[in-house]
């Protein structure tokens, strides 16, 4: 699967390097559409590599090595909406949250993040243009619940069980269209097993 999805970047890089070198005697700006797909391709490739060795180093690791401390899950939160809040407008959704205040969790605050992030980034991804995403956090018989809802067109039930698969994608078409690889919902899986969590 990795190799596969290795394969459609390294062919735009390889096509595009030939395409510049065709034309050879023309200037960078002449020519900087072809670079800006090198470098998307790569910036694509870099972000799979990425999200691989972060797997596998969980896969061969007994426990997880990550050193934990208390950390404010509330403040994760509000830090990653805030990030997502120009890519909601540009889309013209509507991003409602909940935040319940002093929420702390013993954990790493990078991979929580990151867990948020991906369920938000996915939430706005699969939303149609003009619906709305909805983020909650609350504190319910000592653990955090964290919840993300969008208006998109929703998971089929055939495809519920397979979502945390690695390279899984439920609309192949789209996901390769907005530029996804099946890895993100492996990835918060991973974190929040590794923090004992459910998802």
């Amino acid at each position: 699967d990795a190799s596969h999805e290795l394969k459609t970047p390294l062919t735009v890089i390889n096509t595009n390097a030939d395409v510049l070198l065709i034309h050879r005697d023309n200037t960078i700006e002449q020519e900087k559409k072809w670079i800006y797909y090198i470098k998307d391709a790569a910036a694509g490739m870099t972000k799979l590599t990425n999200d691989l060795l972060y797997l596998a180093k969980v896969d061969h690791s007994a426990e997880n090595n990550t050193v934990k401390s208390v950390v404010s899950m509330s403040s994760a939160a509000e830090s990653v909406i805030l990030t997502m809040e120009a890519v909601v407008f540009e889309k013209n959704l509507s991003l409602t949250d909940s935040i319940e205040e002093n929420v702390y969790v013993k954990g790493d605050l990078g991979q929580l993040k990151q867990l948020i992030m991906i369920l938000l980034d996915n939430a706005v991804k699969y939303t149609n243009e003009g619906g709305s995403v909805e983020v909650n956090l609350s504190r319910s018989e000592g653990k955090a619940r964290l919840s993300v809802k969008n208006t998109g067109e929703g998971i089929k039930a055939e495809d519920a069980a397979k979502i945390f698969d690695r390279f899984y994608r439920s609309d192949k078409s789209r996901s390769r269209q907005s530029g996804g690889y099946g890895l993100g919902l492996a990835i918060a899986k991973t974190i929040a097993v590794s923090h004992k969590g459910d998802i």
